[in-house]
């Protein structure tokens, strides 16, 4: 059996469409749909049928599903075990992570491990926080870096530090230290967010309706960064992590000189980020590696008042 067939199965089954599983697995729609053509031959029975645009499992891919999960899990558990043995810091590493943490953390403490390990390669994608644990599944990243959420029960967290979102503005636009953003105040400002696919904007949302309050953002954009850019530029306040000030290991980069924050300590508005991967696997010496020295890249953060370990 080829296993590039029953990757790319498994990635669609996963995905409910060829586009998204052709796009996790780095491959093109034509050579993904001639993978399940030949995977389904080979087996003699059809594995999807079409609902709409989504595609849907047949109770025999629902069957095949349950039973290659395990003996694929079982396989990699072997293959990674085979290639630890010797401990080198070497290889491959892929690690994805949500915008703020990747540009805070990941990106830090990857260029910090690439400079100690001459033999090692890191590879880091950007997700929305929905797509870490998909990714994950496809066998598209070794390790993931999200706020903890409700995952599949293949995905193991590993809460690694909590923070409260905040009001970020530049600093002569902010209440003094001693002074708190009341919600009432907050829903009157003309604020930058992202849209309602992001999990933060729909947690800021959550946190200010259960308070009565109706957020209306002047401004909507696609990233962080170029929320804090929106509000460089003119009246706009945003609400993001702290940690979005905290770019490249420092407390502001020079391109967002002027920003300040005020956290928002209200109900609803804290969360706690945590390492994704897949439960069960062993952690390969480069996977080890990389979260010693993520450990000291939060630290560095948490001495600068962005966070709380732990």
């Amino acid at each position: 059996m080829d296993l590039r067939l029953v990757r790319s199965f498994m990635a669609v089954a996963r995905h409910g469409s060829v586009t998204a599983a052709a796009g996790s697995l780095g491959l093109t729609q034509p050579a993904l749909s001639q993978h399940l053509r030949i995977f389904a031959q080979s087996l003699g029975v059809p594995l999807f049928g079409r609902v709409g645009r989504q595609l849907e499992l047949t109770d025999a891919g629902r069957q095949l599903v349950l039973a290659l999960e395990p003996v694929l899990d079982q396989l990699e558990r072997v293959i990674v075990s085979a290639a630890s043995q010797h401990g080198a810091v070497e290889g491959t590493l892929r690690i994805g992570a949500t915008h703020t943490y990747l540009s805070a953390l990941v990106m830090p403490a990857a260029q910090a491990l690439v400079d100690a390990h001459p033999g090692l390669d890191i590879q880091v994608f950007e997700f929305a926080a929905a797509e870490v644990d998909r990714s994950l599944l496809d066998g598209q990243i070794d390790l993931g870096l999200a706020f903890a959420k409700d995952a599949p029960k293949r995905i193991e967290q590993v809460p690694l530090f909590s923070e409260t979102l905040a009001l970020i503005a530049p600093a002569h636009k902010l209440p003094r230290e001693q002074e708190t953003v009341t919600l009432a105040q907050l829903g009157a400002l003309p604020l930058a967010l992202l849209p309602e696919r992001f999990a933060m904007r729909r947690q800021i949302d959550a946190a200010t309706q259960a308070a009565g309050i109706m957020l209306r953002p002047r401004l909507e954009g696609p990233s962080v960064e170029a929320l804090l850019r929106a509000v460089l530029g003119g009246r706009l306040y945003t609400i993001a992590s702290p940690l979005a000030l905290h770019i490249a290991g420092t407390r502001r980069s020079g391109s967002f000189a002027g920003l300040a924050y005020a956290p928002l300590t209200h109900p609803g508005f804290g969360r706690t980020a945590a390492l994704h991967r897949r439960r069960g696997r062993p952690d390969s010496p480069a996977a080890t590696a990389f979260m010693d020295t993520l450990g000291k890249v939060i630290r560095d953060a948490a001495g600068s008042g962005y966070l709380i370990p732990g």
